[in-house]
C-alpha cells in the first residue's frame, strides 16, 4: 500500500486550519492521562502534544486530563498551554464529571479543534460538533480500536474529522472492520519507531522532533 507524507503544518492545511492565525485561537486536547502512569497512550500523547507545539502555530493548547491530579515535572511547561486535571473526582463518578467539564469547555471556548486521544472520548467530540460545528480528531490505539462493537463509539469515528490509527495494522483493521473512509485516516508515527515501519519512505518520516503524518491513499478494489 502507498501512502502520502505530509509535514504536520501542511496537515493542518488540508483541514482547512491556518497554521498562521491572526487571532489567538485554542485546541482542546482530551487525553486519559499522562503524568502519574506510563504506558503507550501515555507517552505517545505526550509526544502528539509536544509535536503540535512545535509547529508554533498561533494558538493556545487546553490539555484535559480524566485520571490525572497534577503535573510532574516530565513534559515541559510552556505559556501557551493550560491543563485540567479530573483525577480528583472519585472513580464512581469521574467519567461523567470529566465528559461535563470538557463539553462545558468546549462550548464555553468553542476551541478550532479537539484532538481526542483516545476512541472512548469521541462520543463526546461528535456530541460537541452536533452542538457547535468544532471539527474533533481521534486517536485509535491498537486493541482497543480492533473489533469495536460499541455503537456510539462506531458512530463517532463515522463523523470524525480524521482517525489517527497508531499504526498501519490498526489501520487496515477500521477501514475492514468499520468501513471507514480511507482518506481520512492518516499515522502520526512517532519518532521512536521510525526505523521499525515498513514504509517505504521510512527514512523521511521524522524531521527534528516533529511528528510526520502518512495520510493514505483510498484503497482500490
Amino acid at each position: 500500500m502507498n501512502e502520502i507524507f505530509y509535514s504536520p503544518t501542511l496537515l493542518f492545511e488540508k483541514i482547512s486550519i491556518d497554521p498562521m492565525l491572526k487571532h489567538q485561537s485554542c485546541i482542546h486536547l482530551w487525553i486519559p492521562n499522562m503524568f502519574e502512569f506510563k504506558g503507550g497512550i501515555q507517552v505517545y500523547s505526550a509526544f502528539l502534544l509536544d509535536a503540535l507545539q512545535q509547529l508554533k502555530l498561533n494558538v493556545d493548547y487546553d490539555v484535559f486530563l480524566k485520571h490525572d491530579t497534577q503535573t510532574t515535572g516530565d513534559v515541559p511547561a510552556r505559556a501557551n498551554t493550560r491543563f485540567h486535571f479530573a483525577g480528583s473526582y472519585p472513580l464512581p463518578v469521574r467519567t461523567a464529571a470529566f465528559a461535563s467539564q470538557i463539553l462545558a469547555q468546549g462550548v464555553f471556548q468553542k476551541p478550532q479543534l479537539v484532538i481526542s486521544t483516545h476512541i472512548n472520548f469521541a462520543p463526546a467530540a461528535y456530541r460537541l460538533k452536533q452542538l457547535t460545528g468544532i471539527p474533533y480528531w481521534a486517536v485509535a490505539h491498537g486493541i482497543d480500536a480492533w473489533n469495536l462493537q460499541q455503537p456510539a463509539i462506531q458512530r463517532a469515528l463515522h463523523h470524525a474529522d480524521l482517525i489517527l490509527p497508531v499504526g498501519g495494522y490498526t489501520r487496515d483493521r477500521l477501514i475492514e472492520e468499520q468501513h471507514l473512509d480511507p482518506t481520512r485516516l492518516a499515522i502520526v508515527l512517532h519518532p521512536h519507531f521510525a526505523n521499525e515501519c515498513n514504509y517505504e519512505s521510512g527514512e523521511n518520516l521524522v524531521s527534528s522532533k516533529l511528528c510526520s503524518i502518512a495520510i493514505p491513499k483510498p484503497l482500490k478494489d
